[in-house]
């Protein structure tokens, strides 16, 4: 990979021009602007592999992971977005690797002070597990700024339909012996300080 080159110039301004690194079979590059107001700047991460998590006795697991960083914005209200795609999950247990490959995505947004999250889980559930959460988050860089207001309204909402068996294989619950399915539709109100659940589980 070509070297790192990082400028600065008036008015407090901060160039990084190219990064790349090469590690355990994954690339890790950035570029951007961090200007004396505005900021432009990407990371990218293409693609990890999990089974390194495995090597290093933190989960057992195998896959890939790309991720992808975007700032934005202006100093006083960044915007950030994070895109993550996990595909080929699989557990290295016996029972697991039996399992089709599950894929995680993951979007997260913040713009005008409000966080948006959504979580999305398919292959190990009949249908695509989804998880959104939205909340108010005020985030400033200069002067550094962050509040989550535990009185700020929360809005969220989370569906599934899975297969409990399934599931338990994937997480090596080999102890546990679990059967059925579960069905949920949740939706998610109230405050961070008093959050209000309704919906079904069955």
């Amino acid at each position: 990979k070509a070297p790192v080159e990082l400028t600065a110039g008036a008015n407090k301004e901060l160039r990084l021009g190219r990064l790349g690194l090469d590690f355990a079979g994954a690339s890790l590059s950035a570029e951007g602007r961090l200007g004396a107001r505005d900021l432009n700047a990407e990371l990218v991460l293409d693609p990890l592999p999990l089974k390194l998590l495995a090597e290093l006795g933190l989960a057992e697991i195998e896959g890939t992971a790309k991720a992808k960083v975007n700032l934005g914005g202006t100093k006083a209200q960044p915007q950030v977005r994070l895109d993550l795609d996990v595909q080929g999950l699989k557990g290295l247990t016996a029972e697991a690797k039996k399992l089709p490959p599950a894929r995680v995505t993951a979007k997260a947004e913040l713009i005008s002070g409000q966080l948006a999250a959504d979580l999305g889980i398919a292959g190990l559930t009949d249908k695509p597990a989804r998880l959104h959460v939205a909340v108010p988050m005020r985030l400033a860089l200069e002067p550094f700024d962050f509040r989550l207001d535990e009185r700020s309204p929360l809005q969220g909402s989370f569906e599934a339909d899975a297969d409990i068996g399934r599931l338990s294989r994937f997480l090596s619950l080999d102890e546990q012996k679990l059967a059925g399915a579960l069905q949920a539709t949740i939706r998610l109100d109230g405050r961070i300080e008093n959050p209000e659940m309704g919906g079904s589980i069955r």
